[in-house]
């Protein structure tokens, strides 16, 4: 269901100012020898910027997940009846870290944030800056473009392989890298559109 996760009591990585996904990502590399490999390790990273996460059964009702600082130490909750997909559960979780990166981490930063199916809808998200930003986030954490390029390579490689000559299907194709990255097929399709690799659709 998830990644191997010790919830440390100090972070290896200190967020203490707005962090986009990249530096993050560029962070974790540099300063803890995280490796930025398919599927990205959400729940590592959770842990080395020191989030607390749980998943215990309570009445969440909408909530699909949650941060919010708690004694000065940031917790995050995942509604575990509305994070079954593996691909809904990543996507919330790095929604999660979003937020305490750009909006949670630094002096004057929120103190919390309640998601839910709205606030995680592209579409729906899209007036509200401060979940439109999380959800960018999360897609740039979980399918970094650096991914998506090799990822992407190795599947046409394998398909032009075993073709004998016949082209790869966009939908296929589109489908395959979600596979590898653990992503829906449409948080898939909306992140190639964003980063110029397929047109808007």
């Amino acid at each position: 269901m998830s990644d191997v996760q010790i919830n440390r009591t100090e972070p290896v990585i200190r967020v203490t100012s707005r962090t986009d996904a990249s530096t993050l990502l560029r962070r974790l590399k540099d300063e803890a020898a995280f490796r930025v490999v398919a599927p990205v390790a959400v729940d590592v990273i959770a842990d080395l910027i020191g989030l607390s996460v749980s998943e215990d059964r309570r009445d969440g009702g909408s909530i699909i997940g949650w941060i919010r600082l708690e004694n000065e130490k940031p917790r995050v909750w995942l509604n575990p009846e509305e994070n079954s997909y593996p691909p809904r559960r990543r996507f919330t979780l790095a929604h999660e870290i979003g937020h305490y990166c750009l909006h949670v981490a630094h002096p004057g930063g929120s103190q919390s944030f309640n998601d839910d199916a709205k606030t995680l809808n592209r579409d729906a998200s899209y007036w509200d800056k401060q979940e439109f930003e999380a959800n960018n986030f999360a897609a740039e954490l979980l399918m970094p473009v650096s991914l998506i390029n090799e990822c992407g390579q190795r599947i046409v490689t394998q398909h032009n392989l075993s073709s004998h000559g016949a082209p790869l299907p966009l939908d296929s194709f589109v489908s395959r890298l979600a596979t590898e990255l653990v992503v829906s097929k449409q948080a898939m399709r909306y992140r190639l559109e964003n980063v110029g690799i397929l047109p808007a659709s």
